[in-house]
């Protein structure tokens, strides 16, 4: 696993970011919430490929640093810059022949992108996974895992093969033809989980994605993650309160007042 962190400085070139394989970098990141400033000065630069884990207090600003890396929202002044030297991210889209072919350019400042081209960006990049589950509640897992690839054209065979996969890697299979409404919350959260690996992403934006589950199921759930960062190379970021997450994953951030991001760099560092 990756020991150190990147080392980037506040103004990068292009040829900086990449010498690091750097795949997402947020510069000077100044974020306002109801008119008061939650972050200020965030810089964070994500290797391609590699788990990173965001910590802090309730209210810190973990969620509204994951809306702005995920493109889902602006910051109130900065720049988040995505490399699109992914050849993986895209050919995985310009495949997809339910969308558009679109050409991304190399490093550039997504947050100041129109409309229009974000969504182009997310549906070529990004998966989300929220605390707000969103799911359809009078279908089965295996109807709402398989919605993103009845989106991007996969036929049900696949459709099918995929999902019966991903519970199987969940430990859901019990649960697989059970309308969501006769659910647990733990059950939902790992179908919601589910249903965004179902896209192989490149970048997976995750906020508490094991909130409701037991110490047992959170370990199963962090160790997937780095296994398909590691065979996948998906690049997954995740906000969370669980201590215990530094040991899974390869980078780890702890968020202090005003947005003061610490690097964490090994097991019993102080935080």
């Amino acid at each position: 696993m990756p020991a150190e962190e990147p080392k980037i400085s506040h103004h990068p070139n292009k040829r900086e970011l990449a010498k690091q394989d750097i795949i997402l970098h947020a510069s000077n990141l100044y974020i306002e919430y109801d008119n008061e400033s939650l972050l200020e000065n965030i810089n964070l630069s994500i290797r391609y490929g590699t788990t990173v884990s965001i910590r802090g207090d309730v209210g810190i600003g973990k969620s509204s640093l994951l809306r702005v890396l995920g493109l889902l929202s602006s910051p109130t002044s900065g720049s988040v810059y995505l490399s699109s030297s992914s050849k993986r991210a895209v050919d995985s889209y310009t495949d997809d022949t339910s969308k558009k072919i679109i050409k991304l350019r190399d490093y550039y400042d997504c947050a100041i992108l129109p409309h229009p081209e974000r969504e182009d960006i997310i549906k070529a990049y990004f998966a989300y996974i929220f605390q707000s589950h969103e799911l359809m509640m009078q279908w089965d897992a295996i109807e709402n895992i398989s919605l993103p690839l009845f989106a991007r054209g996969f036929s049900a065979s696949d459709r099918q093969e995929k999902a019966e996969k991903l519970c199987s890697q969940l430990k859901i299979e019990d649960i697989m033809y059970k309308p969501m409404y006769q659910l647990s919350g733990g059950q939902r959260q790992l179908v919601n989980i589910a249903r965004a690996l179902a896209k192989e992403p490149t970048i997976l934006i995750a906020d508490e994605p094991t909130s409701s589950l037991d110490p047992a199921k959170k370990s199963m759930v962090f160790n997937l993650f780095q296994q398909l960062a590691d065979e996948k190379q998906m690049t997954i970021i995740v906000a969370t309160h669980n201590v215990d997450a530094v040991t899974f994953f390869d980078y780890h951030y702890i968020i202090r007042n005003k947005g003061v991001l610490k690097y964490i760099e090994k097991i019993g560092d102080s935080v």
